[in-house]
């Protein structure tokens, strides 16, 4: 049995019973209280969640220079139904986009996209035409004044590792 539930136990109340005999008093021992009170303390309950937190932001902060991947495929059909001229039209459309972005820790911002598209067109009566376009494209940019270089695109990361750093001489 854990101190602080001993203590807990006897520092409640009993009820007397009809006919029972007073239950003699008992000394608890300082510790005993001293540990319930801590388990029972909020506001240091909640400090000690702040140091893994702080942590958390950390990784949050670093995070920020991960790259990110998008895929969008895209399907368009489109039928023209004409009354007298021109004949009929079936157009198909399917386009394909990759792209991948992300921002340095010199600020630097990066887009690297790939696409694809292919389209199918044919009229009643006529052969099917076929044609294809692909791209690819790379951007770059990089802020030349204010908000340039790495000291400012990592600040937040250690603007978190400091939070964290007092979070934990807090506690200690």
């Amino acid at each position: 049995e854990s101190p602080a539930r001993a203590a807990a136990e006897a520092a409640a109340p009993r009820r007397r019973v009809y006919g029972e005999e007073p239950v003699a008093e008992r000394e608890i021992p300082l510790e005993a209280l001293v540990a319930v009170a801590v388990e029972k303390n909020l506001p240091l309950l909640a400090g000690r969640l702040t140091p893994r937190i702080s942590e958390a932001q950390v990784l949050a902060a670093v995070a920020a220079f991960d790259p990110t991947f998008e895929v969008a495929p895209t399907y368009t059909r489109r039928e023209r139904d004409f009354f007298l001229l021109p004949p009929p039209t079936d157009e198909r459309t399917q386009a394909y986009s990759t792209s991948l972005t992300g921002t340095l820790p010199t600020s630097t911002e990066y887009g690297i996209t790939i696409s694809t598209t292919r389209t199918s067109n044919r009229n009643t009566g006529s052969t099917r035409r076929i044609a294809y376009a692909q791209s690819a494209t790379f951007t770059l940019t990089q802020p030349l004044l204010r908000g340039a270089w790495s000291r400012i695109a990592l600040a937040p990361v250690e603007i978190a590792r400091l939070n964290s750093e007092a979070a934990r001489a807090r506690l200690a």
